[in-house]
Order: structure tokens, then sequence, then C-alpha cells
């Protein structure tokens, strides 16, 4: 495992850089001059414009390499980081925000190479390795974030984002090398995906999954402020608190699980861990709100090298990056669509019928995964 450490410290630096924005951004947005109703948007840019970009850049990378992409997809980001800290208006941080979307072809490039690199035994300790790479940069950057904005002055936050992506762009150019096992690809297309044996039933899963999952993270800290008047502190413990969980099990449980039971167990295994967080969080009066979130930090945990190592088991070596890239867009656009969804069911109906829809269509991917080896 020692030839994935470079791209685990990238990833663990591209984490940081993004957490340390995640306290910031939306008072960032706010300082400017923003309305309350149009500063959370700032999010949604970011996630629309990677869900535009990412099956480009799953191209990209069967055709010209993964370190190429992963040279210039963070050199992009570590340019959208620069503008934001120097940006005069809110037009500029949300045109910064979505070219650093528009660049986000890092995690393909590193899922493809980790394809490349480690055989069908080893990749979901490599997967689980990048994943728990990103979670403890996530947990870090937000703590980093909260240091780095002294009296409402956020420029200097967005300054930290840019010198650690800046510093990852070294790791890429001296640390990183591609496989001789890339086969190029000169002209991938979407059609081909389809052509993939078992892949159409992965891209309805992965889609059910992640609008349920964003539905959860999207509405999370309104619903226990409505519940129980939760501060913005107990969320922030709260998040922290799982993301550990998180970072422990993607780091060693979850490649010892898909070792012993197989991808497809594996998977039905997290979204039975899914139901039991999003049955908590139904009745979140009689069990609070920590056991809710561990039971949805646990089921990802599982989830996510479950599914990289399945997908990339079925795909070509020549056809990697096209399915990290597909893997990525359903992922982005679930970032668009869950949280959107939940607001609408929890303020026009009930408060809880946004978990009760999503155990409802959880039940969908649980019944295709039956049929699945």
């Amino acid at each position: 495992m020692k030839r994935i450490t470079p791209v685990c410290i990238a990833t663990f630096m591209q984490g940081t850089s993004i957490g340390i924005l995640i306290p910031v951004i939306t008072h960032y947005v706010l300082s400017m001059g923003a309305s309350e109703q149009s500063a959370p948007l700032i999010f949604s840019t970011f996630s629309l414009f990677a869900f535009l970009s990412s099956f480009i850049w799953g191209k990209i990378v069967d055709k010209k390499g993964r370190k190429f992409v992963m040279f210039f997809s963070i050199l992009g980001i570590t340019i959208a980081y620069a503008w934001l800290a120097v940006a005069s208006t809110v037009w500029e941080i949300f045109i910064s925000r979505a070219f650093a979307g528009i660049m986000s072809g890092f995690s393909i490039a590193a899922f493809a190479w980790v394809a490349d690199i480690y055989d069908e035994n080893s990749r979901p300790k490599a997967y689980g390795l990048l994943g728990a790479s990103f979670g403890f940069g996530f947990i870090a950057g937000p703590a980093i974030g909260a240091l780095l904005v002294q009296q409402d002055a956020y420029v200097l936050a967005c300054f930290g984002s840019f010198l650690i992506s800046l510093l990852s762009i070294f790791v890429i150019v001296f640390s990183i090398n591609d496989s001789d096992k890339y086969e190029r690809n000169i002209n991938p297309s979407f059609r081909e995906l389809l052509h993939i044996k078992k892949f159409r039933p992965v891209i309805i899963i992965a889609g059910i999954i992640g609008v349920v999952f964003t539905m959860i993270e999207g509405s999370f800290a309104i619903y226990i402020y409505k519940v129980f008047q939760a501060t913005a502190r107990d969320v922030g413990i709260v998040l922290v608190f799982a993301g550990l969980f998180n970072v422990l099990v993607q780091g060693g449980i979850s490649s010892k699980v898909i070792g012993k039971i197989g991808a497809v167990h594996t998977i039905r295994f997290a979204i039975i861990f899914l139901l039991f967080g999003l049955s908590s969080l139904i009745k979140i009066e009689l069990l609070g709100f920590y056991i809710p979130m561990i039971f949805v930090s646990i089921a990802m945990a599982l989830y996510m090298p479950a599914l990289q190592s399945y997908s990339m088991g079925l795909a070509p070596n020549k056809l990697r990056g096209s399915v990290a890239g597909l893997l990525q867009s359903i992922q982005n656009l679930s970032r668009i669509a869950g949280p959107a969804l939940a607001s609408f069911l929890m303020f026009t109906y009930w408060d809880k019928l946004a978990y009760v829809t999503g155990f409802v269509i959880l039940l969908v991917p649980y019944y295709i995964l039956r049929f699945m080896r």
C-alpha cells in the first residue's frame, strides 16, 4: 500500500482545503451583500458545475491519463481558491466556485489510478484509505477555517485553502506516476458504459442512495433545530463525531467486510445501516441526534469503498475513468436534488416526510442487489 501514500496525501490536502471553506463561505457571501435566501446557493453552484463536468473529466482520464487530470484539475481548483480570496463582489465568489466545480476531476482520476495499480482483492482497502484521507481532511478543514477567520475577515481562510491546494500540486508532480497498466482510449463514449455487463443497475443504486444520503445531509441541521433548538455548535460537534466514525470504518473495517462478504453484500449491509439511520431520525425525540448520524456515517463508510470496488471491477481498463466520472456525476446530481427534495417535503408537508420517503425508496436498491453478484 506504499504506492498509494502520495495520492492519500493529496486527497487529504484537498479535503482540508474544501473543509476550510465549510464554516466560512456562507458568511463570506453574506459579507459581500448577498441575501440570506441566496447565500446557501453557493454550495449548489459548485455541485451543479461539478455535475456538468464530471463525465467529461472521466473521458479525459481515459484519453490523456490519470496524472494529467490530477495535475490540471488541482491547478484549476487552486486558481479558483486564489480567485475566491481576491473576489470583490458576490458574483465573483459564485463564478470562482463554479470554476472550481468545473475543474473537480481529481477524485475521478484518483479512483481510476487505484483501479490500475491494485487488483480486485486490494482495491477495497485502497479505496477505504482514500475515503479516510478525505474524511480526515474534512474534519481538520473546518477547525482550521474557524481559526483563520478573524473578526469577520474571511479572506485569510480562502488563502489557507489556496496554499494547501497549491502544495498538493507538488505532491502530484513529484510523487505520482501513471501505471504501466493504463490503456489509452482515444474516444470513450457513454454508450460503451451502458454495454458493460451489470453496470446499469449500479447507476440506479448509486442515484437512489446518493439522493437519500444528501437528503439527510442537507436537512439535518434545520431538522434538529426545529426539534431540539440545536445550535450550529451542536451540529458541528455531531458532524465531527460522525466523521470520526466514518474515517475509522473506511480506513480499516470496510475493506475487511468487503473481503469477507463481497462488495454487493456490503452495499446491502450499508443500506440496512442507512435504514436504521432514517428510522432513528423519524424517532429522534426518543433517541437524540447523535445515534442517527452514527448509523448514517457507518453506512456511507461501508457503501463508498464497496461501490467503487465493484464498479471498477466491472470496467475494462480503457473505461475506468469514464466509469468514475459517471459515478461522480451521479453524486453531484444527488447533491443538487437531495437537499431540494428534503426541503420541499419538510416545509410543504411534514418535517419527517423526507426521512419516511428516503426509507421507502431505499428498498428499491436493496431489492435490486438481491439479483446482483
